[in-house]
């Protein structure tokens, strides 16, 4: 396979891998037997969002903006934005899609019900989404909206806004910007903490903030140790993506095709492992084993069975 593939899924439960890219189509196909369950290609663009459900149902998004709620007999639902897709994401029981002018477009997770909050009026980079509590980020500025009404609720202008997240049940947010991470709540900084280059992933797990970068290390934000700052280091390796189990395990994607993995507790855990992507675009990380979507198709990396693996590095 060498298709650019954008987008990566896996359901546990039936052994499902879903994935898109640049051919235009989704493809559902059992791991395990390689059998293809299922092939979406009605799309007029790359498919750039792909994610399960449930078992039986899928969402899939292409980069001109339209949405498809799927099964693998067919289609249930489809929406068009005439917007391209520049971030999607699904959070809770809503769909989020912010687009490349600025919008974003709040859905039911059967595509039937939007709200579509303005106020933005570049790319949207990053978007959290909790109890009607819309959070945005473009290059230059950060904006929350109640997405019942609408309404702008604050925002402020920042410089190279690049990555976002926020602490759930919290408006304790989390924002990379140029040579800076700010953590905030309700327009007051809790903490200014200064990189080395460009923050370009954010990820709250378990009383941390991960950051990845264009640095060579990441940056572990302890919230109740007073904003307390751990680095590990990588060496020179850039992280493009982080991926977390939501207790002390991440992945993440590297500028050099890499996948790393280790535990936030131990800097020593820290392993990098070789795949054929050259560059990846998405991953997906569960049950011990990473799917990762790249620039020649996809890999899957077992992490409970290495032995078959070119380990790169271990700190």
């Amino acid at each position: 396979m060498d298709d650019e593939i954008y987008c990566i899924d896996f359901y546990a439960s039936t052994r499902i891998l879903l994935y898109g890219g640049k051919n235009n189509k989704c493809i559902a196909m059992n791991v395990d037997t390689g059998d293809v369950v299922a092939v979406v290609e009605d799309f007029d663009d790359s498919v750039v969002f792909c994610k399960f459900l449930d078992s039986e149902k899928f969402i899939v998004g292409s980069l001109d903006g339209t949405i498809s709620l799927m099964t693998f007999e067919g289609e249930i639902n489809n929406v068009c934005l005439n917007e391209d897709i520049a971030r999607m994401k699904i959070i809770g029981d809503k769909v989020v899609v912010g687009t490349e002018v600025g919008n974003i477009h709040v859905f039911s997770l059967d595509l039937c019900f939007q709200n579509v909050c303005i106020g933005q009026h570049s790319e949207i980079l990053d978007m959290c989404y909790e109890n009607g509590k819309l959070y945005t980020l473009t290059a230059d500025s950060f904006v929350m909206f109640d997405s019942n009404t609408h309404q702008k609720l604050t925002g402020f202008k920042i410089k190279n806004g690049l990555c976002l997240d926020k602490i759930p049940e919290s408006d304790v947010i989390c924002i990379g910007s140029e040579n800076m991470v700010v953590i905030s709540k309700n327009m007051n900084i809790l903490a200014k903490i200064e990189v080395e280059g460009l923050p370009l992933c954010a990820l709250y797990m378990n009383n941390y903030f991960v950051i990845g970068g264009c640095f060579e290390y990441i940056l572990l934000v302890n919230i109740p140790m007073g904003m307390r700052v751990f680095k590990i280091p990588l060496g020179t390796i850039e992280v493009w993506d982080i991926r977390g189990d939501g207790l002390n395990q991440i992945v993440f994607s590297t500028s050099c095709g890499l996948v790393g993995h280790g535990d936030i507790r131990d800097e020593k855990s820290f392993k990098l492992f070789k795949t054929d992507l050259r560059s990846i675009f998405d991953l997906c990380f569960k049950d011990q084993v990473v799917y990762a979507a790249g620039e020649n198709g996809y890999n899957v990396i077992d992490l409970c069975d290495t032995d078959g693996l070119e380990c790169i590095g271990q700190r």
